[in-house]
């Protein structure tokens, strides 16, 4: 009977141990990852510390180590006196000044205690900053003379000594404050026990904060990607749009030279005829207009080129007195027509034979020299050509265009080579232009290695300064115009009359084929006619021509089909002579028409001269045959000799 109440107290103790224990458990782990939580806080405290105190170790260090390097700033400043080594000294007075801020008592007197030494140091350094900025400031002068800069170095030699021992100070004080804040931060940490629970709290409104940030994070992920599909379809349609417009231009610049070679050619043979001295005049107008328009329109050509980056050099060996020699032939009668004195100097020190694109040195050389005549009313123009040396050492060829012009001012030639800008834009200006060929010739010269530079003041006249690295080669090197072929010589002496060539002009534009017939006729030379391709092969398969004259856009069967076909021809027939002539005068143009087997190269429009020189290429004397009477006149209509 009594065991039983025994029992009972025996089995509720044994229930409350076994409760006590497993609360004990659950405590000591509840503890027990406090504790963890806590030590690790402590540490990181620890450590957060320690790399502050470093930050404000490492500011003075900076802060000195800044002195020191504006110090050899002026050093090397004052004595290389070259406005890289100013400008490289302003740089590194801004890196100086703004490594101060770091040190400003404000931001160390949570680390550092107040020093008398710090107060004293801070004013040196900002009176320094007020004795420099005036120099060496955003606002300053852009050079300054040796004896200028040398004289700031006292300045800095005086405050030195100073922000070391300032250094060496803050090394000190930040150490002990570290070991004192050390010590505390570990009362802390143990009192920081009891806001663990507040911890907890935090962490679960961070956690919900994280899943916010996430969610919209991924929202903005999603618009970013559709807007770089977006800007991937803007950027497709600009690219089909800028070869939509190559596309455009190549067709313009075919359809404009087309009708401008008609143009220009049907003038030119006018020009031959008798005129009165008014339509003389009223000619020479219409051919100034229409050789502008053309220019006109190779500059905005070659400036698409250049956009695109197909604009190509083809460098030969070119006889550099010849070529300086056509410059002054086609730009002297224009100085000559104002009333200028032109004059060219060619240093005999100038190698003769250089690697260049004789066509695009030209183009540069006109455009500046025609500028030259354009802006100068009163005087003379002349052009320098001699050798020099580049600053990379390379030998080059000089080429100096000076004038006695109107000139410009800072204003104008701080803008001189923009694309489409003028010297006056005003809707009055005397002189007019697309405003790209100075651009268009700078581009041209730093693709050949150079560049132009250009000196000038308002009322004083220009000279533009073009510096091109030619390489130079042995006289050998330029090769002579080839002789007529075995097939060429052949065909002239079995179906050829002794007094002109036969040529066969193959043009689907009407005018154009009657200019060259006229051009031709008035050379002596007996004229075919074709209208396209097809027809072309057919003549030449019946009718023995000493000379094709072929274009490349025709319809049913185009240039280059023909040029093939003939050369498929029976050996007799196959071996003539042909030339391209087109007004697609592209680089490209010109590779497909060598591989199709033509011979040369004709662009459109083209002049008597062109033609002349195409013919005593391949032919030699018998380039002009006997002259029709309308042909037996000079430029000015007047009765000339055969």
């Amino acid at each position: 009977m009594n065991a039983v109440p025994e029992t009972r107290p025996r089995v509720l103790m044994t229930r409350v141990g076994r409760l006590m224990a497993v609360m004990v458990v659950v405590l000591t782990a509840v503890f027990g990852g406090i504790g963890w939580l806590q030590a690790q806080s402590l540490a990181l405290l620890n450590a957060n510390v320690v790399y502050q105190g470093d930050n404000i170790v490492w500011s003075f260090f900076q802060l000195e180590n800044e002195l020191l390097r504006l110090g050899h700033a002026v050093h090397e400043a004052a004595a290389q006196q070259e406005p890289a080594a100013f400008e490289s000294l302003r740089e590194r007075y801004e890196i100086f000044v703004s490594r101060i801020d770091l040190v400003e008592p404000e931001r160390t007197r949570e680390v550092m205690p107040k020093l008398a030494l710090h107060q004293q140091v801070m004013g040196q350094l900002h009176a320094l900053v007020a004795r420099l900025d005036p120099v060496l400031g955003p606002d300053g002068p852009t050079r300054l003379a040796p004896a200028e800069i040398r004289a700031l170095v006292p300045a800095l030699e005086a405050v030195g000594q100073s922000v070391r021992e300032l250094s060496q100070l803050a090394n000190q004080s930040v150490a002990e404050g570290v070991a004192r804040r050390n010590a505390a931060v570990r009362d802390q940490s143990r009192i920081g026990i009891g806001l663990t629970i507040f911890q907890c709290l935090l962490i679960g409104v961070f956690a919900y904060v994280v899943v916010r940030q996430v969610r919209s994070l991924e929202l903005r992920r999603s618009q970013l990607e559709q807007l770089a599909r977006h800007l991937q379809d803007a950027r497709t349609e600009a690219e089909q749009a800028s070869r939509a417009k190559s596309a455009f231009l190549a067709n313009m610049s075919h359809e404009l030279r087309t009708p401008f070679n008609g143009l220009l050619g049907m003038m030119s043979l006018l020009d031959r005829s008798v005129l009165t001295p008014l339509q003389r005049e009223y000619l020479g107008t219409a051919r100034q207009s229409g050789a502008h328009l053309l220019t006109i329109l190779n500059d905005v050509l070659d400036f698409s080129k250049m956009e695109s980056g197909r604009l190509e050099l083809v460098a030969r060996p070119v006889d550099l007195r010849q070529m300086v020699g056509e410059v002054q032939a086609l730009m002297g009668p224009q100085a000559r027509d104002k009333g200028l004195q032109f004059e060219v100097e060619l240093s005999s020190a100038v190698h003769p034979v250089v690697q260049a694109d004789a066509q695009r040195v030209k183009q540069i050389l006109f455009n500046l020299l025609g500028n030259a005549i354009k802006f100068t009313d009163v005087g003379r123009v002349w052009m320098q050509v001699d050798g020099c040396t580049t600053a990379q050492g390379q030998s080059a060829t000089r080429f100096r265009i000076s004038d006695t012009g109107i000139g410009m001012g800072e204003t104008t030639r701080s803008r001189l080579f923009q694309r489409f800008s003028q010297g006056d834009d005003s809707i009055s200006r005397r002189f007019g232009g697309t405003g790209l060929g100075l651009e268009i010739s700078r581009n041209l010269a730093e693709r050949m290695g150079g560049d132009i530079a250009v000196a000038s003041e308002m009322g004083r006249g220009s000279v533009f300064t073009v510096v091109l690295p030619l390489p130079e080669l042995d006289a050998a090197a330029l090769v002579p115009p080839p002789a007529a072929t075995p097939a060429q010589a052949s065909a002239v002496s079995s179906v050829a009359a002794p007094d002109g060539l036969r040529v066969l002009v193959v043009d689907d534009h009407p005018v154009n084929r009657k200019f060259m017939q006229v051009l031709l006729e008035q050379l002596g030379h007996r004229v075919l006619l074709a209208t396209q391709g097809a027809e072309a092969v057919t003549t030449v398969r019946e009718q023995a021509c000493d000379l094709v004259l072929m274009d490349l856009h025709m319809p049913v069967m185009d240039g280059l089909a023909a040029a093939r076909a003939i050369r498929d021809l029976p050996v007799a027939q196959s071996r003539v002579c042909i030339v391209a002539l087109t007004a697609d005068a592209v680089a490209e143009s010109r590779e497909r028409v060598r591989e199709a087997g033509m011979d040369d190269f004709l662009a459109k429009p083209v002049q008597l001269h062109d033609v002349e020189e195409l013919l005593r290429k391949h032919f030699g004397a018998r380039a002009v045959g006997a002259r029709t009477g309308q042909g037996d006149r000079d430029c000015c209509g007047r009765p000339g000799q055969a």
